[in-house]
């Protein structure tokens, strides 16, 4: 499974699914690259299978009303960041780049 890129025709049924991982971040945060190239060779390996995953570019323009439904995203103020979702409702997040600490939500989250 790849990572499906968050857009403005996918977003709705992504994120009201009951097991979803979104990696938030922007076009110009080398941090941000790097984590996403991060999850993308874990999710290679088989990591968090019974979740969607997806990327979220937040300078995409295309996400307007994305982020107008999840007013929590004006909230960020570290990048990257990482959220758990089910059925449109985040309920775990966490900054930064972190494997364990991503493994440890998906496991506190079952």
């Amino acid at each position: 499974m790849a990572l499906i890129c968050l857009d403005s025709n996918n977003w709705e049924e992504i994120t009201n699914s009951s097991k979803c991982i979104l990696i938030l971040g922007t076009s110009k945060c080398s941090n941000c690259r790097e984590w996403i190239s991060i999850i993308e060779k874990e999710v290679e390996n088989g990591f968090a299978e019974d979740y969607i995953i997806a990327k979220v570019i937040l300078d995409n323009s295309s996400l307007v009303q994305f982020k107008m439904k999840n007013s929590w995203i004006n909230q960020i103020d570290i990048f990257p960041h990482t959220a758990i979702l089910s059925e449109g409702k985040r309920f775990s997040f966490m900054s930064g780049k972190s494997i364990e600490r991503l493994e440890e939500m998906i496991s506190n989250s079952s």
